[in-house]
């Protein structure tokens, strides 16, 4: 099976149900299209492309089926160049899935592929269809013929029974990170204090113990794995009431172990504690250098390139932003074009200079605009044809499919390098008056508990995956708390709360707060923050205030309309840090205008409104990025998100931001209460959530 077409099982995945009675091959056929003439002679389509986004419908799929006997979609294709960019559009989601399938390569014969839809873990919807987005440019023509669901070949057999032994033995390794956290709950726990030159362990036991030492964990080590593969074992000795205190050097040779877990062993090697990271840093560690604290909530994500700190942007009255920052552009092993040296403990890997240039651009600009900077990290998901990445960054179980890939923190050779990065970026951005700006938060990825699309890793039980996440946070938080005291690492998660999320390989977000806590807890607890998506329930909708949730945390999505009761689990005691609330950041969320009518303009404006008057009465919530600056409906399933449009300029809901927390916000904001049905926001007060 080609691995560049596993988008697409993904997407008929979504879509489709067989019926174990049909024996013989099921046939699909090709409906309503656009930017595209398509004729059909026998049994073949020809497909002219004729405009910037063709794409086509399929023929719904017959709702009497099971996936049981017809998992393989097969099609034959014929094409003189290669159809860049394919991209799959999911009807009827709450975020319409609009999913990179790569490139589908020439074949000047008529070539057959056979997709094996088992390798996807989603539901069938029955009867819909799905539409296939052919990112070429007008006046390509390609055909296809024989598209059709079948029963699999004996190979495809073989490869849906590796895919099982594979999932077996990953949810094996999961269930011993559960079994490790159940072992090491009620352990004393361990105290790290980073200092200048030294590390500092104390704790107490209580068994006696004639000889006990400390191991570091390295970061490619999964904590369930840390008593075997732990290194440098030093001998602590304990007081007679089994308190102890040691000291060992923080650096071995260019190497900071400050990044490292330890673990606490007996002298028959049965571990003390849990791997414990840094639990406190000595104040003279991190730079002088203050904590920077917007001046209002509101913000903007989606930044452009900017040019100059007057950038229309500014006109917002924004205070805080996020930019993206793709790590995996940043350095890599190997020589390439515009590449330059960069040394790392030892190691030489080459700099993508003009990339990093860029960064330094925007958040300059932003920092001198007094505009607080969080940076959403992400690990490019580049993979060859058979799926294989394309650098030690990338994580070597994810899939094609992916937009996004969490960091390889499974070889030591990938993790030094995303290490490396990592310090880069929190040594550049924590500088006073530096000339390139600062960074103040680093949110976690993206969507993680969307990992198919955003982070992913492949078909993971939740244990696995978020074990692995929470060594990727770990290191970004301690990298960047050796430079700032205030950094904070969020973790970036959609508005689904109870609902498991559309597309493939998804979680739970409940799920994910709670373990995410929990081993938190019991590996040395930080102050972390959640980087919430509260979009409306359905991303196409603006009237969310009519959004069908509830106010308990059982409900199903978390959005404007219920967005108290995140904070509202989050101040729980389990949930606390040192007796504070978690700080909140609403990293992208924002209100679709169904067209650029008029009405539908003062409908997204009235739902942006209605958001602000309900989030920002809440005050562990420090920053509301709206998303976005301009429309992309090409690139977001056909939402209109933005505050301006390329073709039309800016949009009614531009003026109500930029008036949001000014003088003129009550005057401007007055066209939206009867579109609500309120007399006035007073309407929009919390309301009480049920535990």
């Amino acid at each position: 099976m080609s691995a560049k077409f596993h988008l697409i099982t993904t997407a008929l995945f979504l879509f489709a149900t067989y019926s174990e009675a049909i024996a013989d091959p099921i046939p699909l056929t090709l409906g309503p299209r656009s930017g595209l003439e398509i004729a059909h002679k026998k049994g073949i389509w020809t497909l002219d492309t004729t405009g910037k986004n063709p794409h086509v419908w399929t023929s719904k799929i017959p709702a009497s089926a099971s996936l049981g006997s017809h998992p393989i979609l097969s099609f034959d294709y014929f094409s003189v160049e290669p159809i860049p960019n394919l991209r799959i559009r999911v009807p009827g989601a709450e975020k319409p899935a609009q999913l990179s399938a790569g490139t589908i390569p020439f074949s000047e014969t008529w070539k057959t592929h056979g997709i094996d839809l088992r390798l996807c873990n989603r539901r069938y919807i029955s009867g819909e269809h799905f539409a296939l987005l052919l990112g070429t440019r007008p006046g390509h023509t390609f055909q296809v013929r024989n598209i059709r669901l079948r029963k699999p070949n004996t190979e495809e057999q073989r490869s849906a029974a590796e895919r099982d032994r594979v999932l077996k033995i990953r949810e094996a390794d999961g269930d011993r990170y559960l079994t490790y956290l159940d072992n090491n709950e009620k352990l004393p726990p361990l105290a790290i204090t980073v200092g200048q030159r030294d590390l500092t362990f104390t704790g107490r036991i209580e068994a006696e113990a004639l000889q006990l030492t400390l191991a570091e964990v390295p970061i490619h080590i999964p904590s369930h794995h840390a008593m075997k593969h732990a290194i440098h074992p030093r001998p602590v000795k304990t007081k007679e009431d089994g308190s102890f205190e040691a000291s060992f050097p923080r650096f071995e040779g260019p190497r900071d172990r400050s990044l490292s877990r330890w673990i606490l062993l007996s002298s028959e090697g049965e571990a003390l504690s849990a791997a414990t990271y840094p639990t406190a840093y000595a104040s003279e560690v991190a730079r002088k250098i203050p904590k920077l604290i917007p001046e209002g909530f509101k913000g903007l994500g989606g930044i452009p390139a900017l040019t100059s700190p007057d950038h229309e942007i500014f006109d917002l009255n924004i205070h805080n932003a996020t930019v993206n920052i793709v790590v995996s552009s940043i350095l890599s092993p190997e020589k390439g074009p515009g590449r330059e040296t960069w040394n790392f403990e030892g190691t030489t890997y080459f700099l993508n200079r003009n990339y990093l240039n860029r960064i330094d651009n925007n958040v300059r600009i932003l920092t001198e605009r007094e505009t607080v900077v969080s940076a959403i990290l992400l690990v490019g998901n580049g993979r060859d044809k058979d799926g294989n990445p394309n650098s030690p960054m990338v994580h070597p179980e994810g899939l094609i499919a992916g937009r996004f890939a969490m960091p390889d923190l499974k070889t030591e050779e990938g993790s030094r390098l995303y290490r490396a990065v990592i310090h880069l970026l929190t040594e550049r951005y924590t500088r006073e008056n530096s000339e390139h700006g600062r960074i103040t938060n680093w949110i976690m990825h993206n969507e993680i508990d969307q990992s198919g699309t955003w982070t992913t890793m492949g078909e993971q039980p939740l244990s696995r995956y978020l074990e692995t996440f929470i060594r990727s946070a770990r290191l970004v938080h301690h990298s960047a708390r050796r430079f700032d005291p205030h950094a904070r690492i969020f973790v970036s998660l959609t508005h689904h709360w109870m609902k498991q999320s559309g597309g493939p390989q998804t979680f739970i977000v409940r799920d994910i707060i709670d373990l995410f806590a929990r081993a938190s807890r019991i590996e040395g607890d930080y102050d972390w923050g959640i980087a919430y998506h509260p979009y409306p329930e359905s991303l196409f909708e603006p009237r969310t205030w009519e959004d069908d949730v509830t106010y308990d945390f059982d409900t199903e999505y978390i959005t404007p309309k219920n967005i108290e009761v995140l904070p509202a689990y989050l101040d729980r005691e389990p949930f606390r840090f040192q007796g504070k609330n978690r700080g909140i950041l609403l990293s992208e969320q924002g209100i679709n205008a169904p067209s650029l009518s008029d009405e539908d303009q003062k409908l997204q404006a009235a739902g942006i409104a209605y958001t602000i008057y309900r989030v920002r009465q809440i005050p562990q919530i420090e920053a509301f990025h709206y998303h976005a600056y301009r429309d992309a409906p090409e690139a977001e399933g056909g939402l209109l998100l933005g505050l301006t449009n390329p073709n039309y300029g800016h949009k009614f809901s531009w003026d109500i931001y930029a008036a949001i927390g000014t003088d003129q916000e009550e005057e401007v904001t007055q066209f939206a209460w009867p579109i609500i049905g309120v007399e006035s926001p007073d309407a929009f007060k919390l309301r009480d959530v049920s535990h």
